[in-house]
């Protein structure tokens, strides 16, 4: 299980840094096939590991997290690295929750120093490419984004059936998530099952709204 809060919290900022239009994301299946090359372990967060993937696959910012479990307590650290020239650390910093449901807050938290930092290091408006946070964007429910991301695994990997009952089980938990609505539509639809793919796609429209920020790639 907490491994898998480590999967939610990767995806949320993953998806976050998607939207943050100052930063072209490297697609995460070039950055594991570099990691395999290297032979680096997928663990591997060390500035010596994060150098070799830059020279590998042209990046400049890196940034890597640890999240552990103390008792209920979630504690979260988070570093941000500029790996143009000696490489230097932009933001290295921690933030606790009380429980699990505090999740998604903990990467809002880190979000929002990265973006920060890096307004001043680049020096752009904050206020130009301010974006939502991961919950307003997805859900703020933690049950809802487990199920949302098992459905989304299972569909995008051919299991169409399983991943939409998963992506329904994320809607009947969090009835206004859009983007659970959206991909269950997909899933459907690839599964050729029409009338219900219709039917969960007109849910999207319906409760987007304000969850989504106009013209974003997630919109």
């Amino acid at each position: 299980d907490d491994a898998y809060l480590g999967r939610i919290a990767h995806d949320a900022i993953e998806q976050y840094f998607y939207e943050f239009q100052p930063i072209r994301l490297v697609s995460p299946l070039r950055v594991a096939r570099a990691r395999r090359e290297l032979g680096l372990d997928d663990g591997a967060s060390d500035l010596a590991s994060i150098a070799s993937l830059t020279s590998a696959i042209d990046i400049r910012l890196a940034a890597t997290g640890q999240l552990t479990r103390r008792g209920e307590q979630l504690h979260f650290t988070a570093s941000l690295y500029d790996l143009a020239g000696e490489g230097k650390v932009l933001v290295r910093r921690s933030w606790t929750a009380d429980n699990d449901n505090q999740l998604l807050a903990l990467v809002d938290s880190a979000c929002t120093a990265f973006q920060q930092r890096l307004a001043d290091v680049f020096e752009f408006e904050m206020d130009d490419f301010r974006i939502a946070r991961a919950g307003d964007m997805t859900t703020h429910n933690l049950d809802a984004y487990a199920h949302f991301v098992r459905g989304h695994d299972l569909a995008y990997a051919g299991f169409l059936e399983e991943g939409a009952s998963e992506l329904i089980k994320a809607t009947q938990i969090d009835t206004g998530f859009a983007l659970a609505y959206s991909i269950t539509a997909c899933a459907l639809s690839f599964d050729k099952q029409d009338s219900l793919s219709g039917h969960y796609f007109n849910l999207a429209l319906q409760h987007a709204d304000d969850r989504l920020v106009e013209s974003t790639r997630l919109e």
